[in-house]
């Protein structure tokens, strides 16, 4: 597992946050449904073969994600598409995108990765120094394109209050290396114009190694690479 498995979001918290945080209200929510929902309005869900769309439909803003997962390679990504409506103010948001890495099967063999930030490809890496596991050399990553990243960890305590809950950390510190709590975290911003729509993508992947992750992130990261992913998707 590159991170832990969960089923519920209730019994079973997911360790893959994807947040976004309304700067002038500091309302934040998640891209994906969690315990803390849209109001009465909830979340549209609509599943097919190999991806499924969450649409939000929220005061002043469209919040579409569709989670795809590739049909040969070791790769999900998250295609997300902002709309501010043409009735609403223009909007200034941040985004964390949060994986709590695992690479193993239980929670201790965390404790043994090593993290990265590779700036040519916007992606934080985690590889297990652990053979004895499975997973010894193998190299998860967390990626966003179509937006720059403007602050990362690999420290997962920056990503959470004194309760436990995971929160949109005001920095981050842009810390690395092996003991750590390992997470990716990566934190950008943007603005939208009213009437404006823009598009970007969260990829979490898997390498044997690290420089075969680092290969694959950059790749993600080459112009129209993620374009063509959902009819590749549907035609698989």
């Amino acid at each position: 597992q590159l991170t832990t498995w969960s089923n519920d979001p209730l019994l079973d918290p997911a360790s893959e946050h994807f947040l976004l945080q309304d700067r002038a209200s500091d309302d934040c929510f998640g891209l994906l449904p969690s315990r803390k929902r849209n109001g009465s309005a909830g979340y549209q869900i609509q599943h097919r073969p190999g991806s499924s769309l969450f649409t939000q439909d929220r005061p002043g803003l469209l919040v579409e994600t569709l989670v795809m997962v590739h049909p040969q390679e070791a790769m999900k990504c998250l295609r997300v598409r902002l709309t501010c409506k043409p009735d609403g103010p223009a909007r200034r948001l941040r985004l964390l995108g949060l994986a709590e890495w695992l690479l193993g099967a239980q929670r201790r063999e965390r404790m043994t990765l090593q993290c990265e930030y590779a700036a040519e490809s916007q992606a934080a890496l985690a590889w297990q120094m652990e053979h004895s596991g499975g997973f010894g050399e193998g190299c998860a990553y967390l990626l966003l394109a179509g937006l720059p990243v403007e602050q990362w960890t690999c420290a997962r305590g920056e990503c959470f209050d004194t309760a436990g809950s995971v929160q949109m950390p005001q920095h981050l510190s842009g810390m690395a290396g092996f003991g750590l709590d390992p997470c990716a975290a990566l934190l950008a911003e943007l603005q939208l114009q009213t009437g404006q729509t823009l598009e970007f993508f969260w990829v979490l992947g898997y390498g044997a190694d690290p420089q075969a992750a680092r290969a694959q992130a950059l790749r993600w990261q080459a112009p129209g690479a993620l374009a063509g992913l959902e009819q590749a998707v549907d035609a698989h």
